[in-house]
């Protein structure tokens, strides 16, 4: 038996899920096994996403989360290349003009980004 489950709250995945894809803007961004991508997470999103995760630790109450800036594309008409770039701080001229391949960054992690294609 098999179900997805389609959420944006990652601290609840964790019980149901194996495996995670992690989307932005309707697009593939990250997959792979649920605790690889969670402790260890590679696309420039995933980690934004991971990062904003709370945690219930009263000595973190007043602890700044680094969150990506800007606001989400218009998916009517959305930016060219990599629908993150213009939110990532890691973004390259190629990001703006070229959508990423899907890589193999790590055994059983893909992610769509131009940080892990070899070139």
């Amino acid at each position: 038996m098999a179900f997805m489950y389609i959420t944006h709250d990652i601290s609840t995945a964790k019980y149901f899920s194996d495996y995670i894809l992690i989307m932005y803007a309707g697009q593939f961004a990250e997959y792979g096994p649920f605790r690889d991508v969670v402790k260890n997470p590679l696309h420039p999103y995933a980690q934004s996403l991971i990062e904003a995760i709370p945690d219930p630790d009263p000595s973190n109450r007043l602890r700044e989360r680094k969150v990506a800036p800007g606001e989400p594309p218009n998916l009517a008409n959305p930016p060219p290349g990599c629908r993150f770039h213009p939110r990532c701080p890691f973004a390259m001229d190629i990001c703006k003009r070229q959508e990423p391949p899907v890589v193999e960054a790590r055994p059983g992690v893909f992610v769509k980004c131009w940080l892990y294609v070899k070139r």
